[in-house]
């Protein structure tokens, strides 16, 4: 279990419960009270960990460079357009040398990724995705 303080009230929270915890910007962290009084009109996104674990992220900005590729792991990314709810377009980062660092089998990311190769091919795919997967919730990468 990893304990921090909110960076907002300072109230303790138990970062690998996705019910507890946020993530704002990067290096900060938010209890469920002050994550909801950060205005919606920022950037969101959710990282979806191998292990089936998630963190919502909230921030004033969008991610830079650098930290898009903290997210998933190092490296190359590869951005990927997923379908959500069958009518919602969206950008979904992982890392495109995954497979070769060895990373574990991201059951989240493959299930989105699959769904969307139906959707636009009518054929299943074998493709699975390894690593961290990141989901841009209310913004599109230029």
């Amino acid at each position: 279990m990893s304990m921090l303080r909110c960076d907002s009230c300072g109230a303790l929270i138990d970062t690998d419960d996705e019910m507890d915890a946020f993530q704002g910007d990067i290096d900060e962290w938010h209890c469920r009270d002050c994550i909801d009084s950060i205005p919606d009109d920022g950037y969101r996104w959710t990282v979806y960990q191998p292990d089936n674990t998630k963190h919502t992220h909230k921030s004033d900005r969008r991610p830079t460079l650098e930290e898009m590729q903290e997210m998933v792991g190092g490296g190359i990314f590869e951005r990927v357009r997923i379908w959500v709810n069958d009518d919602e377009l969206k950008d979904m980062l992982v890392n495109d040398n995954g497979h070769a660092l060895g990373m574990d089998v991201n059951k989240v990311g493959s299930e989105l990724y699959a769904a969307t190769t139906f959707k636009n091919t009518g054929m299943p795919t074998e493709n699975v995705i390894v690593g961290p997967a990141v989901v841009f919730e209310n913004f599109m990468l230029r």
